[in-house]
């Protein structure tokens, strides 16, 4: 069964692609620009390969049901610790980038934003995986849950970085309207009983050349279960704090106006987050 994060993740994934495609192509009009493009490319290598990764441990997890106990403690152990090692060079990896970037301020680079940018994505980077792998090993499906919601910290990182510059170079320019879904970027996609989910919603738009995670169309309102949140300094934000173990499922409908036709129109989406 495939869950409302692993779809959100293939759209996030597609999101970095199109934007880095439709980078490619501004930069043929825009060729002074041309120096933010490595940058998304090595984004998007990095995040290609740290998914794959995460993908084959999944695999393997899923093909260890019938080793004994301890070789599968001794698996799982391995995995979080290779999980966690790989998830702090990737962190230190993107970093740079964003350090490497700021020298670009000629072309609309600007400290205070790519600051921003730095602190978001240690919320999302710095905490690894941490679970109790005696347990594991007679039930590894918290392990599993940890993997996909990790692979969906690694995309939100990456799609704000690859949206961020190809904005400065116009690739985020909206090319059609068929297809609008709404993307949630949380705070943490796995969290401690008693803790706050928290999270805030943008629309990802796929016209038929690109797909693009947008900050110009005007959300007009964002209603989470039925109830309109309000409006702060930073957008439309939902928090929610339980006590509850296990997956969490919400319904996010964003109001916005139509960009093309002046309409309030109305997108849905389910999301989902795990209390551990």
């Amino acid at each position: 069964m495939i869950t409302s994060i692993e779809v959100n993740n293939k759209i996030l994934a597609t999101t970095i692609d199109k934007t880095v495609d439709r980078a490619s192509e501004s930069i043929k009009k825009k060729p002074t620009y041309k120096r933010l493009l490595p940058p998304m490319w090595r984004v998007q290598e990095l995040t290609e390969k740290f998914n794959s990764f995460l993908d084959t441990k999944k695999k393997v997890l899923q093909e260890s049901s019938n080793l004994d106990l301890w070789s599968r403690y001794q698996l799982l152990k391995k995995t979080q610790e290779s999980v966690n090692l790989k998830l702090a060079a990737f962190h230190e990896n993107m970093k740079e980038i964003l350090h490497s970037t700021a020298k670009n301020r000629n072309l609309g680079i600007k400290p205070a934003e790519l600051a921003e940018l730095a602190e978001k994505q240690d919320s999302y980077l710095q905490e690894g995986i941490s679970l109790p792998v005696f347990a594991l090993s007679k039930d590894d499906s918290n392990l599993q849950w940890e993997l996909t919601h990790l692979k969906n910290k690694i995309l939100l990182a990456s799609v704000m970085i690859t949206n961020y510059l190809g904005s400065k170079i116009g690739s985020t320019t909206i090319c059609g309207f068929s297809r609008p879904i709404v993307i949630a970027f949380p705070n943490n996609t796995v969290i401690e009983a008693g803790e706050t989910y928290e999270t805030s919603f943008r629309l990802a738009v796929i016209g038929s050349r690109t797909m693009t995670v947008s900050t110009i169309i005007d959300i007009v309102s964002v209603k989470v279960d039925g109830i309109d949140l309000t409006k702060g300094e930073y957008g439309f934000t939902y928090r929610k704090k339980s006590n509850i173990i296990g997956e969490h499922q919400y319904t996010a409908e964003i109001s916005i106006k139509n960009p093309f036709t002046g309409k309030i129109d109305n997108f849905k989406r389910k999301f989902s987050y795990y209390v551990k």
